[in-house]
Order: structure tokens, then C-alpha cells, then sequence
């Protein structure tokens, strides 16, 4: 713990964990220090669009903590290997978690190029981080998994930059094969608006740990049999790319509202 308080030589406030090639450049961080998942004791991401490196330093003048890809369950990890950074983040300090996914869309209504706030989950992923942990916490309330203040500054930060934004609940499956339209019409009737494939398991262990939950999910593509143009991960990639310059708007205007 000490050794990771020395490579990082600041007390970060918010941790960012980074979803399918969403990107913070180094540029926007002042004083950056990099160290690689492996420098952590965290495997290194095989799948493309996920760095594999804790990034820290002052984003708009707040001290933060940013992972830069993850590992997932479909990779072969348990849902307690999944979340490790979610506790070197708590580790760290970190009290506000910011969580970011690439998603696809269940509705026509909610397009490619939406950033969408998630309000709920549904978790079809077959497994729980909490499984094993023998204590009373672990019979964990989830009624507010995602914290209503940070919506709603995120909602009006987008509101003031004129950032399409919509709240939704997204619905989790382990992947990694894309979901057939007969399962994309089951998955809307359950309630879904967007679906992914990670995110649930990290979310579950912060807030076991007792953080405060943000979570923004990109909507890079409609789910099968909503749209002509098949899911593909390399296009998935290019949208959340495309979705770069307006995320980091959003973060410019919701960070130092988060403070304390």
C-alpha cells in the first residue's frame, strides 16, 4: 500500500476506471505518473482498447486516479479478480468512483453517440464479487447502487454544454459473443435500455466499499436486429473515440462539482 502512495505521490479524490476505447489523453492531466497494471499486481488487459495502466495527477484541478482499461469476466477472470482496482482504488482514498462502459442500444430512441447515465442495473453475468466475503456487509443494498446527487450534476453539467444525455438502466451479460435479436428483444422486455458486458461486478465491490457511484456508459452501436450495421468491437472502438472530445467536456464540468 505504501510502495503504491509513493509511485502516486498524491491523495486522489475520484477514480475514473475506463471502459472499450474510452480515453482521458495524458495531456489533459497535469503532473501525470503512470504505472502499469502488472507494477500493481493486476493482470494486463488482452482485449484491444484497454491500456492496462493507472494513470494519476490534477484533472481541472481535482486529484485523481485514472484505470485505463479493465479485465473482464468472459476473459476468464472470477468476478473477484475483476475487481481488484475497485480496491486499490479504495486503497488509495478514492470516496467517488466514476464508471465508464462501451454499451449497445436496446431502443430505436436511444442512438449511437448517446452518452447514457445509468440509474439501474440488471445484472445477467452469473456471478457476484461478494461471494465468499463472511461478513455482514455482504448482504449488500442495492436499491441506490448509483448516487441520485451525481447524476443529476452530471445531467446538468451535459445540459449546460448542450451534451446529449439519458438516464437508463443497463442490463449485464457475461459475453463475450454479441446477443442474438431474440435475446435483445427479451433483454428490452426485462427493462433494459443498453447492454454491456462488464462494469456490474466493479460497481457491486465499490459500493461494498463504500464509495459513491457515477456511471456513464457510451452507446456506441445498436444491439442485433435494431439496425442493419452488425455489432463489431472495431467499430465499437471507433465510436467511443468519436465520443472522446464531448466525454471530456462532461468531465471538465462534473468533476469539481464533485469534490467533498
Amino acid at each position: 500500500m505504501s510502495g503504491r502512495k509513493e509511485k502516486i505521490r498524491l491523495r486522489p479524490e475520484i477514480g475514473i476506471i475506463l471502459g472499450s476505447g474510452i480515453e482521458i489523453p495524458i495531456k489533459k492531466i497535469l503532473q501525470p505518473r503512470t504505472i502499469k497494471y502488472k507494477d500493481l499486481g493486476l493482470p494486463s488487459p488482452a482485449v484491444p482498447g484497454h491500456k492496462g495502466e493507472m494513470v494519476s495527477g490534477y484533472f481541472s484541478g481535482v486529484p485523481i486516479a485514472i484505470m485505463k482499461g479493465r479485465f473482464h469476466l468472459y476473459e476468464g477472470y472470477s468476478p473477484q479478480e475483476v475487481t481488484k482496482p475497485i480496491k486499490i482504488l479504495k486503497e488509495l482514498g478514492i470516496k467517488t468512483l466514476i464508471m465508464t462502459n462501451s454499451s449497445g442500444s436496446l431502443k430505436k430512441s436511444i442512438k449511437p453517440g448517446t452518452f447514457l447515465l445509468v440509474e439501474d442495473h440488471i445484472s445477467l453475468m452469473g456471478g457476484n464479487p461478494l461471494t465468499g466475503i463472511n461478513d455482514r456487509k455482504r448482504f449488500l443494498d442495492l436499491t441506490e447502487a448509483y448516487d441520485q446527487s451525481l447524476i443529476s450534476l452530471c445531467k446538468n453539467a451535459g445540459r449546460k454544454r448542450n451534451i446529449e444525455i439519458k438516464n437508463g438502466t443497463i442490463v449485464a451479460v457475461r459475453g463475450p459473443s454479441y446477443e442474438t435479436p431474440a435475446e435483445v428483444r427479451m433483454l428490452r422486455l426485462l427493462g433494459g435500455d443498453a447492454v454491456c458486458m462488464s462494469s456490474i461486478p466493479e460497481v457491486i465491490m465499490a459500493r461494498y466499499l463504500g464509495m459513491k457511484v457515477l456511471s456513464i456508459s457510451f452507446v456506441t452501436n445498436y444491439a442485433a436486429g435494431l439496425s442493419q450495421k452488425r455489432p463489431d468491437h472495431r467499430y465499437v472502438l471507433e465510436m467511443a473515440g468519436r465520443m472522446e472530445r464531448e466525454f471530456l467536456k462532461l468531465l471538465e464540468g462534473v468533476i469539481p462539482e464533485m469534490r467533498g
